[in-house]
């Protein structure tokens, strides 16, 4: 497989580019004397931290009240002049675009440190398992897998795989929550270091395939499906041990980006459950997904 490219993605570039609008500002109030360019610098620190904790509409305000106070206050100090006009006027345009991008990185990161633990979907198929994880923090990172694929023309492939279990009669949530937990847990383990599971609904699950190609994926997906046809689980205290291709049909799409989509929800959308997993076919591949050719 090819080593990932680092993690940059939209929250790092903000937070570049607002660093740079700092640095840039300060320098710009050199052109001042000392105390004017000091000024100008801790406003534009003020406006970097104070925007961060707020989101673009907010930051812009902030980032002008920066510059409005910090004219206000050299003005007070008989340091408003016509000779730093011009100077104040690109450090007005500067700290607007520090309060706006630092509101983004802010919103960013905000989004990217929610607990891993937070609330998720109703039935969530991945209590007690490994480390899938729930939706909102999947699609984070089925996101920042497309910025990257889109910025360094990386391949990126996206699984999605969905049960249907039937079961039996008699049987109640807890069996069918056994079934889903034995497969979350299987797509875990099967899964490569890299790769990012995640819950869509209590029976459907999806999985980031960063920098895989169609070969690659197949060569993932394959050994993935012909495991959950052996899996097995158990059915409640006394319940025995089963196997979950006797009680649950499985159906896996796979898209892949630049060909079904550029989008994260393009891509979820694409990579529909197409196939069928029956008993009697343990390769899984009865037939190939309608958007992907069955590889030779």
């Amino acid at each position: 497989m090819t080593p990932l490219i680092p993690a940059w993605t939209r929250r790092h570039t903000a937070l570049a580019v607002a660093a740079a609008l700092v640095a840039g500002c300060a320098a710009v109030a050199t052109t001042e004397p000392w105390p004017a360019a000091l000024i100008v610098a801790l406003a534009a620190a003020l406006a970097f931290a104070g925007a961060l904790a707020f989101d673009p509409f907010v930051g812009a305000v902030i980032g002008l009240a920066a510059a409005a106070g910090s004219i206000a206050v050299k003005r007070q100090l008989g340091l408003w002049t016509g000779d730093a006009f011009t100077a104040s006027v690109v450090e007005t345009g500067a700290l607007l675009l520090i309060g706006i991008v630092a509101g983004i990185a802010g919103a960013s990161l905000r989004v990217a440190q929610r607990a891993p633990g937070a609330p998720g979907p109703t039935g969530d198929a991945a209590v007690g398992s490994l480390g899938l994880l729930d939706l909102d923090l999947g699609m984070l990172r089925l996101e920042e897998e497309v910025e990257r694929a889109a910025l360094h023309k990386r391949p990126l492939a996206v699984l999605r795989l969905s049960l249907d279990v039937h079961g039996h009669e008699g049987w109640g949530s807890a069996q069918r929550l056994a079934v889903e937990r034995a497969v979350a847990r299987l797509l875990e383990n099967l899964l490569r270091p890299t790769d990012v599971p995640f819950v869509l609904d209590a029976d459907e699950l999806a999985a980031v395939l960063p920098e895989t190609t169609s070969d690659e994926a197949w060569g993932i997906v394959v050994p993935i499906l012909d495991a959950i046809t052996r899996a097995s689980f158990v059915a409640g205290p006394a319940g025995g041990r089963h196997q979950v291709g006797e009680y649950a049909d499985t159906r896996f799409g796979l898209a892949f980006f630049g060909e079904h989509g550029t989008t994260a929800q393009e891509l979820l959308d694409a990579a529909t459950s197409a196939v069928r997993i029956p008993d009697a076919d343990r390769t899984g591949l009865s037939a190939p997904p309608a958007h992907e050719p069955r590889p030779e």
